[in-house]
């Protein structure tokens, strides 16, 4: 073969390999922009605890006891997405104290930062990320009652209090309709001579969805926190939760995912609370 022959045949070998490396690339490249848009779209957990804040203010007038509340959680914060999200609740409701251990109650919500299952999207390279409420406001009516087991003076349980609170709510905004029920337990150390500011609790709340969502039970949390009077007018209190949700899978989830109905995750709240009795 002549010295041109041997360049010629040169050429074609590099430009060959040329094409298979760009052949290669290029497929490779539509392979892993497919594959993101393919992950397992389950709501991502934020890798730390989010923060809580409420200013809860009760005023009394015979059997019946005002209830107002403003709180404010930061959910996701930082890692899920690049700012997370505030989630924002003003409430306004009325007991009745019908009796020493049995109330009830009607409250009216104002809310922003919720989230639903069709907020879980997928954008236009493939990203799953929660999309941006804390703008939209939705109004939620709940209906409350809440019996109480005290113990007598001298009984084993007689500073121990149990509590059953169960709550019918409806978004009045999208018309989901929801039943929250929450044991708790409270307990405040005093002896017969001297009553001690502080208490102590735990609570178990389940929320059951009774029209969305494909599962029986939407979130869990546990509680664990502590109250302490400073003056017959103001408490303080803080408070871990742990919350286990489930989410039905969004519009933007089952047309890539048909099989996948539901997706749960978990999360840890730190909250601070302050009550004002003026």
């Amino acid at each position: 073969m002549t010295n041109r022959g041997c360049i010629l045949s040169g050429q074609r070998r590099q430009k060959t390999m040329f094409l298979r490396t760009l052949s290669a690339a290029f497929i490779l490249s539509t392979f892993f922009t497919f594959s993101r848009a393919k992950a397992d779209p389950v709501p991502l957990q934020t890798g730390g605890v989010e923060p809580a804040m409420h200013l809860r203010v009760l005023s009394q007038q015979g059997s019946i006891l005002g209830v107002g509340e403003l709180a404010t959680v930061y959910r996701n914060a930082p890692s899920l997405s690049t700012e997370g999200q505030r989630e924002s609740r003003g409430i306004l409701g009325l007991y009745h104290l019908a009796h020493r251990f049995f109330r009830w109650g009607v409250f009216f919500e104002r809310a922003y930062g919720l989230r639903h299952d069709e907020d879980w999207v997928v954008d236009g390279a493939g990203e799953w990320d929660w999309s941006s409420s804390e703008g939209r406001g939705e109004s939620l009516l709940t209906l409350d009652v809440t019996p109480r087991i005290g113990f007598q003076e001298g009984s084993f349980f007689e500073n121990v209090v149990f509590e059953l609170k169960s709550r019918v709510g409806i978004n009045l905004s999208n018309q989901n309709q929801t039943l929250r029920v929450r044991p708790s337990v409270f307990w405040t150390p005093r002896s017969r001579e001297k009553s001690s500011p502080w208490t102590f609790y735990t609570q178990y709340e389940v929320y059951f969805p009774l029209n969305y969502g494909t599962q029986s039970i939407y979130e869990k949390w546990t509680y664990f926190g502590v109250l302490k009077s400073l003056l017959p007018e103001i408490q303080l209190g803080a408070y871990v939760a742990y919350r286990s949700e489930t989410w039905s899978a969004s519009p933007d989830s089952l047309s890539r995912f048909p099989t996948r109905s539901h997706y749960s995750t978990t999360s840890w709240t730190s909250g601070f609370l302050m009550i004002l009795r003026p």
